[in-house]
């Protein structure tokens, strides 16, 4: 980890109460797990060790298990005295065992039972793999459908092989794959970005058939793109790749095999931009269908002979959503993480790419490609490629340190959020819904152990706090880390002193770099820091943080409003709110948020809405009426979604003329 990120992070390692000694910063692609030297005829030396020794044996004993429920038993039992009194600095590699194959056991035991049968000896044979995928599933993911991927991926067994370094490829491909990607197509009647939303949706509800896209009359149905072709893409074409996947961990390799264009056409792409380090340029090179923009015509890229393809899109153009979806292929299939990025402003939707490459100064994603400057100050959404959920593109951003995080860190890291999660469950929170209540922590060895070196951890918030600073000094490039951080303090579980600990780390960490991602965690930590005074006095400094982007500083005034109207003070939460629908009209959408809540507060205190016309009208002024636009395109802007509201305010007060000018100002007929 570089000085610049240590020094980051350091005013959460102090107060951890946890050791920051690390493991040597070399670049393997996997952990080192061997524990210290001693003689064969040795017992063990540690609790460490004789813990270690245990783990090694009932994976050995795997092998020959009729049933996983004793195994699922004594690994959880195994991973608690883990959690609970190993030394989780000094023996990072026992908590990595202890977690990877307690999570396989409990993984393995939702397949069917052929399934498991099949899966079980691979991943016995090649613990590399096996300690890569399971560590990399995330709350999200369905077992069965992750590791049904990885069965298809094993029809040829070379593929699975530690041997041949492609664990992570191996991974990345079962984690994104386990819902079947669809490439676009004309006869889906639906755009990219309804495609998109269509994964959105699944991602949403998991436990929901795959089904394929509506096959029209005439056409055959949709055919998923293959997890196995793409796999052996990206393994055939390693040493051709800008980033060779054998050196990408899982996170970042995400972000190149959720393709949904067919193999063939990545091949078409490797061929014309191999080696092209700065892949997010040629966004621009894909002229623009200007017709389907203002006019509302179909795309040309529809009309095209053999559809929605990279040739083609090269070949006849397309608007902002074909230049990002070009882009980002032709990055994913030369090895490049790419997303395509979406964006909401004052005016119209926009969409462009991201890309990861490596500067001067290390790794890093560059937004710039496609996104004008009218975006540069607001939010960017991508979807997640393995959870499927929306995050900001800041988000995206954390993850480029993480190429130059050593596995075992990595690794560490996400062991010690299991920790986290563990002691969350064994504690006095209750049990998640159709839950039932976990078993206690298991915190006393067998007797002819060494004694452990310190006391038992207790399942408290303190404890979770400090297991969560550690996380973050072995890799702060882990979201989850902060997103856990933030949830204890939603919770109330953090002190006001704690709080402010890690919103200055996450400040120092990304707060310029990936501020939509420091607003994130900083905003749950002040809204739970007490009463609408306090939590004033937070708003403003979190403002302050954020001048160089105005629509992050109106969504801090913005929070600062709700802050005082759930705190049953109207007229400070009105003041506000009117200010910033004055000041930021043009600052993203908030100016629309702002608006809806003045209402709100209107209708709370028993007044009609048309007593808000005032606040519309002056906000509707201040607004920048878009450029010539399609009208679909321009009833996403700020003006014409406030103008129609003020319309309908207008009619409710029985100003019929004045609401039929304003419709004619946003181009509306009656």
């Amino acid at each position: 980890m570089n000085t610049a990120v240590r020094r980051a992070v350091a005013v959460l390692v102090g107060a951890a109460g946890l050791a920051a000694a690390h493991a040597p910063h070399a670049h393997a692609a996997q952990p080192e797990t061997t524990p210290p030297a001693r003689r064969a005829d040795a017992g063990p030396r540690s609790f460490e060790d004789a813990l270690l020794a245990e783990i090694r044996g009932q994976v050995g004993a795997l092998a020959d298990a009729r049933s996983l429920d004793a195994a699922q038993a004594e690994f959880n039992r195994l991973f608690d005295l883990a959690a609970t009194r190993a030394d989780l600095d000094r023996r990072a590699d026992v908590l990595i065992e202890a977690a990877a194959w307690r999570r396989l056991v409990n993984q393995l035991a939702s397949l069917k039972a052929d399934d498991r049968d099949k899966a079980l000896p691979l991943l016995l044979a090649n613990p590399v793999t096996a300690r890569t995928l399971a560590m990399s599933l995330r709350d999200e993911d369905r077992p069965a459908d992750v590791y049904g991927v990885f069965l298809k991926l094993a029809e040829n067994p070379r593929r699975v092989q530690d041997s041949g370094g492609l664990s992570s490829l191996v991974a990345a491909v079962c984690v994104v794959h386990e819902r079947p990607l669809f490439p676009p197509r004309r006869g889906d009647g639906l755009t990219p970005a309804q495609v998109r939303q269509r994964e959105r949706d699944r991602a949403a509800n998991r436990n929901a058939p795959a089904a394929p896209p509506r096959a029209p009359e005439g056409l055959p149905p949709a055919e998923p793109i293959d997890p196995v072709a793409v796999f052996d893409y990206f393994a055939a074409s390693a040493g051709r790749m800008v980033f060779d996947p054998r050196q990408l961990p899982v996170e970042l390799l995400t972000y190149v095999v959720d393709t949904r264009a067919p193999v063939d056409e990545l091949r078409w792409a490797m061929q014309n931009y191999a080696g092209n380090r700065t892949i997010g340029r040629v966004y621009s090179t894909i002229v623009y269908d200007t017709a389907a923009f203002r006019y509302g015509r179909e795309k040309k890229i529809w009309q095209a002979d053999g559809g929605y393809t990279l040739p083609n899109i090269r070949k006849v153009g397309g608007v902002c959503e074909e230049q990002a979806y070009f882009a980002a292929h032709c990055g994913k299939a030369i090895g490049v993480p790419t997303v395509e990025v979406s964006v909401t402003g004052p005016d119209v939707s926009h969409a462009y790419v991201g890309y990861l490459f490596r500067g001067s100064r290390g790794a890093a994603w560059d937004f710039r490609e496609g996104r004008y400057d009218e975006y540069d100050d607001i939010r960017g959404n991508v979807t997640d490629p393995q959870t499927g959920r929306r995050v900001s593109h800041s988000h995206v951003g954390l993850t480029a340190g993480l190429l130059d995080t050593p596995a075992q860190d990595r690794l560490r890291a996400a062991a010690l959020l299991d920790v986290v999660a563990r002691l969350a469950e064994a504690g006095d929170e209750p049990a998640a819904p159709g839950r039932s209540t976990p078993p206690p922590l298991a915190t006393e060895p067998h007797g002819d152990w060494p004694a452990p070196a310190a006391p038992a951890r207790t399942a408290d918030a303190a404890t979770r706090n400090a297991l969560l600073r550690s996380a973050a000094n072995a890799c702060p490039y882990d979201a989850r880390i902060w997103t856990e951080a933030a949830k204890l303090a939603e919770g109330g579980a953090l002190s006001a002193a704690e709080k402010n600990e890690w919103c200055r780390a996450v400040m120092n960490l990304c707060g310029r770099a990936a501020p939509d991602f420091a607003m994130e965690i900083v905003s749950p930590m002040i809204a739970g820091s007490g009463d609408a005074q306090a939590q004033d006095r937070l708003w403003d400094w979190c403002a302050q943080q954020f001048v160089a982007r105005p629509d992050l500083v109106a969504r801090a005034r913005f929070n600062q409003a709700q802050a005082w109207a759930a705190a049953k003070n109207p007229g400070k939460a009105w003041a506000i709110l009117k200010d910033v629908a004055a000041r930021y009209p043009d600052d993203g959408t908030v100016v629309v948020d702002a608006l809806r809540a003045a209402e709100g507060l209107l209708r709370d205190e028993g007044k009609p809405a048309t007593a808000a016309i005032g606040l519309y009208e002056d906000a509707f002024r201040r607004i920048t009426k878009p450029g010539q636009l399609s009208p679909g395109f321009a009833q996403q802007s700020n003006f014409y979604r406030v103008g129609s509201r003020l319309a309908e305010l207008y009619d409710a007060a029985g100003q019929s003329n004045r609401a039929k000018m304003i419709r004619a100002r946003i181009d509306v007929q009656d």
